[in-house]
């Protein structure tokens, strides 16, 4: 059976939906609370949330989140074998579209396997992040993108990343930024459209680095088409922007640019 990891998840928030209501546990907080992208956001900041636990097993005794929650661990695997790229001829047919894959359905009593998560050595693949204590992600790949320009204003590539893939931009000699405390350092970009979100953008969350520090960028995630973020350094140092991509389809950014205000 071939569904979209976005309409299984759609799935997922109208079971739990009906189940409330059934029990006259609905009320009207929960009215935004079982979006497909925020299910998709949900799960993967428990898997987060819970580094120490390396395997689990779940006996599911419904048919429907079983199958759901294999679509997530295939999700995973996808993400973590793919990461982020700059979007050539080898890739471009991907730009705006859904994953898909083959949801199994299997019966009650059976028992399915969460794959390992991301273990804490993803943040040796990169010589930017030094510390990585003050926030709470654990990327599946962390991959760094040569912007272009100089005086002030560089033009980003377009790029495509997945789900818990961080992305880093950095000038062409691998430097971030040197700001002086109270300046500001913003990035602009345009998503392309995807298929499955009604021509409306996919989340991503933004971050930023200091002096080999990651810290969170302290916002909600974006879903917006045109995307924008500011980071106004709290002290003198380098900075450096990040993006991680926290909706269950892949992001696809046009050219962009960075502008120290």
């Amino acid at each position: 059976m071939k569904i979209s990891y976005n309409d299984m998840f759609t799935n997922i928030s109208d079971v739990a939906y009906e189940i409330l209501e059934e029990n006259d546990m609905f009320n009207d907080e929960t009215d935004d609370m079982f979006s497909s992208d925020r299910t998709c956001k949900d799960v993967t900041d428990m898997i987060h949330d819970q580094k120490i636990v390396r395997k689990r097993h779940f006996a599911i005794k419904s048919v429907l989140l079983v199958a759901a929650l294999a679509a997530m661990s295939s999700i995973l695997a996808i993400a973590h074998n793919y990461g982020a790229a700059l979007i050539d001829d080898s890739n471009r047919h991907l730009v705006g579209k859904g994953l898909h894959g083959e949801g199994q359905i299997i019966g009650a009593d059976e028992e399915i396997e969460v794959p390992d998560e991301p273990s804490d050595g993803i943040w040796e693949t990169t010589a930017r992040i030094k510390s990585y204590k003050n926030v709470s992600i654990s990327p599946n790949s962390i991959t760094e993108f040569a912007v272009s320009g100089d005086a002030g204003q560089y033009i980003t590539p377009e790029i495509i990343f997945g789900n818990n893939d961080l992305v880093i931009f950095e000038q062409e000699d691998g430097s971030g930024w040197e700001l002086n405390e109270g300046e500001t350092l913003m990035i602009q970009a345009t998503e392309y459209e995807a298929e499955t979100n009604g021509g409306n953008g996919q989340e991503i969350m933004y971050f930023y680095i200091c002096d080999g520090e990651i810290l969170d960028g302290k916002s909600e995630p974006r879903k917006e088409l045109n995307q924008t973020f500011e980071l106004t350094a709290e002290k003198s140092g380098e900075y450096y922007i990040c993006l991680l991509g926290v909706s269950s389809d892949p992001i696809s950014l046009k050219e962009g640019k960075i502008v120290i205000k």
